[in-house]
C-alpha cells in the first residue's frame, strides 16, 4: 500500500468510525435527550457505561484516522507553496486530537460516576449518591469545556489546511474553499454553544469532506 492509498484509506475509515459512533450514540444515549440537558445526559451515561465508552472510543479512533490521513495530504504537499500553511494547520489538529483524548477520558469518568450515583441511590445512601452526582456533574462540565475548545481547534486547523490546499492547488479550488468554509463554521459554532444540535452541521460536513478527500486521493493514485 503506497502513501496515497494509505492516506485515502484513513480519510475514509475515520468517517466510517465516526458514523458508527453517531449511530451508537443514538442507541446508547437516545435521540430524545437534548445535548444541553445535562442531568438527562448524565443519567443516560450512568445507565449505559460500557456503551458510552465504546461510542466515545469510536469517535476518538475516527479522529485519529482522519488526522493521520490529513498528515498524508500535508506530506504530499512537501516543496509546494502551501506546504508550510498546511503544516501549521496539521499541527493545530494534532493539538486538538490530544484535547479530544482528554474529553474522551472525562466522558468515561462521567459515566462511571453517574453509575455509582445510581447504585448509591438504589442502596439508600443519599450522601454517597450526592457525592457521586457532584463528581459526575464536574466531569461532564469539564468534558464540555474541553470539547468546545478542542473542536474549535480541530476545525481551525482543518480550515487552515484548506487555505494551504487553495494556495498549492493540489486539489480542486472548490474543494479547498469548502474546507475553509467548513473550518470557519466549525470554529464559530462550538464557541457560541457546544451543547447544541447545530454541531451536527460542521461534523457532517467534515465527515463528507474527509470521505471526498479520501476518494480523490485513492483515485489519483490510479
Amino acid at each position: 500500500m503506497n502513501s496515497r492509498t494509505l492516506t485515502g484509506s484513513l480519510l475514509i475509515i475515520g468517517p466510517i468510525l465516526a458514523i458508527m459512533g453517531f449511530i451508537g450514540w443514538a442507541i446508547v444515549v437516545g435521540t430524545d435527550i437534548s445535548p444541553d440537558d445535562t442531568q438527562a445526559t448524565i443519567k443516560a451515561f450512568g445507565e449505559n457505561v460500557v456503551g458510552v465508552k465504546m461510542v466515545v472510543l469510536l469517535f476518538t479512533l475516527g479522529s485519529i484516522a482522519v488526522v493521520g490521513g490529513i498528515r498524508g495530504i500535508r506530506n504530499s504537499m512537501d516543496g509546494g507553496s502551501g506546504f508550510e500553511i498546511a503544516g501549521f494547520g496539521f499541527f493545530i489538529m494534532v493539538i486538538a486530537l490530544a484535547g479530544n483524548l482528554a474529553e474522551t477520558a472525562f466522558v468515561m469518568g462521567t459515566a462511571e460516576a453517574s453509575s455509582k450515583m445510581a447504585q448509591a441511590a438504589a442502596a439508600g445512601s443519599a450522601e454517597s449518591a450526592a457525592s457521586a452526582g457532584a463528581v459526575a456533574a464536574s466531569l461532564y462540565s469539564a468534558s464540555q469545556a474541553i470539547g468546545a475548545v478542542t473542536t474549535a481547534l480541530l476545525f481551525l486547523g482543518f480550515g487552515i489546511i484548506g487555505y494551504g490546499v487553495y494556495m498549492q492547488k493540489n486539489f480542486n479550488a472548490i474543494i479547498a474553499c469548502l474546507i475553509v468554509v467548513i473550518g470557519i463554521i466549525g470554529v464559530v459554532l462550538p464557541i457560541i454553544d457546544y451543547a447544541q444540535l447545530w454541531m451536527i452541521i460542521p461534523w457532517v460536513s467534515f465527515i463528507c469532506m474527509s470521505i471526498a478527500l479520501g476518494v480523490i486521493s485513492i483515485r489519483s493514485n490510479g
